[in-house]
């Protein structure tokens, strides 16, 4: 679970300063813009990957083994995650262009969803006055799919499926927020 928490932290963090760190690109180059934040998010993705491998063999290495339900819920969680982390990268990346101290924003930012998600600590040691939004992240759907098979416990199915969704969303509504962004990049840099 900490590696998937890695993965968004550092591709959201990497990919903000994405288009504003290539001016030169940006400004004599037509293409996609979006190549920018979503190549941090491959790079990132390969660290996932690695991360991932070993935790498997140290998990099959333990005698443990994994049922259908777990690895389908496993795989919608880290594509869940890609999702949600794009979003926030394209997102973010666009707003850096306009707003250059919002680099400084993204890590506070990424800190409170970081208190805000069960990475390190159980649900059920949440504050009722706070567990409506930790139960409301998407992340956390996806750190408990994670967790599930090391502390043997049943996957969130259904919370997965309402955050895979929510990353969906997310994801559209970012993508369409930086194409009215897109053609007014050029002038700013």
């Amino acid at each position: 679970s900490i590696s998937l928490w890695t993965f968004f932290n550092n591709a959201v963090i990497l990919s903000t300063t994405s288009i504003s760190g290539h001016p030169q690109l940006v400004t004599k180059v037509r293409f996609p813009r979006t190549v920018f934040p979503l190549s941090f998010i491959a790079v990132s993705a390969i660290d996932l990957a690695v991360n991932a491998v070993i935790a498997l063999g140290l998990f099959f290495l333990s005698g443990a083994s994994l049922s259908a339900g777990q690895v389908i819920c496993i795989l919608l969680s880290a594509l869940g995650t890609v999702a949600l982390t794009a979003a926030f990268a394209v997102i973010f990346s666009g707003l850096n262009v306009f707003f250059r101290d919002f680099r400084y924003v993204v890590p506070i930012l990424l800190q409170v969803i970081f208190f805000l998600t069960p990475v390190f600590y159980s649900l059920d040691r949440v504050p009722e006055g706070v567990r409506n939004l930790v139960q409301g992240n998407p992340m956390t759907a996806y750190i408990l799919a994670m967790q599930a098979p090391f502390l043997e416990v049943t996957p969130p199915y259904l919370s997965v499926l309402a955050s895979l969704a929510v990353s969906v969303v997310a994801l559209d509504l970012a993508c369409r927020a930086f194409a009215r962004l897109n053609d007014q990049m050029a002038d700013v840099i």
